[in-house]
């Protein structure tokens, strides 16, 4: 199986089951890493990102333990993060160069770039194994939990899951819109990431407007995920000690990636005004009745009948 529920399976087992199959896949991927260990941490991180997206989803049952669980997987992912990190900064980088080709001469670029990677690349590959096998010790603890946790077992439970997720999208949404703040828009970023998650494990039981969302928040997901890099370019240039003739080629860069995010955050608030609007009450009781019905436990398949269009709340 995949990264969704089943028709026919009970909820608990679900979540359960789907959080299980992604531990391991990262034992999977680290174990196996091989010639590209940089592939192989950026699908494990991924699967921290999806294991906390579910539980998150599962927060108002899962009570007391979600913070301990969440940690767990957000300090795992964040000790192969500097790995990633330098892969990601260098694409950014090389790909701004190329759109400044004009006013960036590849002498200022090269320069720049081995001054605002270098260390950030060292910090990266320092100590590789040994977070791995950490990494690989936390799973191994968090895989034994699971069978412990109150999983969301019905329809009152999945209906409060996904009315937090609204909520919580819908308020980022507005405070990234009335703020222009960054750390506004990367708490939206991050929210709009879980719920695309959250209503893939949904995707074969879940209405077509749903999907649609689905597919908007993807969307979405992606243009926010190029402002960020972005947005850690611009830090990693300010922070590094370039030369003094590079000065006004870093600052020319950096002109541009503002101008570049800027698009973005604009693209990304207009393309996600509707899915961020929609009633938290109403996208939960669609969701919920598609998926169990009144009072289920067990996930179904989705009706055949015509779903009626989701309502924003203003």
């Amino acid at each position: 199986m995949t990264w969704r529920f089943e028709p026919g399976e009970p909820l608990a087992a679900a979540f359960a089951r789907v959080a299980a199959e992604e531990i391991e896949i990262v034992r999977k991927k680290l174990r196996r890493r091989g010639r590209d260990p940089g592939a192989a941490i950026h699908a494990a991180r991924q699967s921290f990102k999806r294991i906390r997206a579910l539980l998150r989803l599962a927060r108002p049952t899962l009570g007391e333990d979600f913070s301990a669980e969440n940690r767990r997987y957000r300090d795992a992912g964040r000790l192969l993060a500097g790995s990633r990190e330098a892969i990601v900064l260098a694409e950014t980088f090389d790909k701004m160069a190329a759109d400044c080709s004009e006013t960036l001469s590849p002498k200022d670029a090269g320069l720049l770039r081995a001054h605002c990677i270098a260390e950030v690349h060292a910090n990266g590959k320092a100590d590789i194994d040994r977070r791995v096998a950490q990494v690989l010790a936390v799973v191994d603890e968090g895989e034994a939990r699971l069978s412990e946790l109150h999983w969301p077992a019905d329809s009152k439970e999945l209906f409060q899951g996904l009315r937090a997720s609204q909520t919580h999208l819908r308020s980022w949404y507005d405070k990234a819109v009335g703020t222009n703040s960054a750390g506004a828009l990367h708490e939206w970023r991050k929210r709009v990431k879980d719920q695309s998650a959250q209503l893939r494990l949904l995707r074969e039981l879940m209405p077509l407007a749903y999907r649609r969302m689905r597919d908007q928040e993807a969307k979405v997901a992606e243009l926010l995920g190029l402002e960020h890099d972005l947005w850690m370019l611009k830090r990693a240039l300010g922070a590094a000690k370039v030369p003094r003739k590079t000065v006004p080629a870093r600052d020319a860069l950096a002109q541009e990636i503002r101008t570049q995010r800027h698009a973005l955050r604009e693209q990304a608030l207009n393309s996600g005004r509707k899915f961020s609007s929609v009633s938290p009450k109403d996208f939960a009781r669609d969701l919920t009745v598609s998926c169990l019905g009144g009072t289920g436990t067990k996930l179904r398949r989705p009706r055949s009948k015509p779903q009626r269009k989701m309502r924003a709340s203003r």
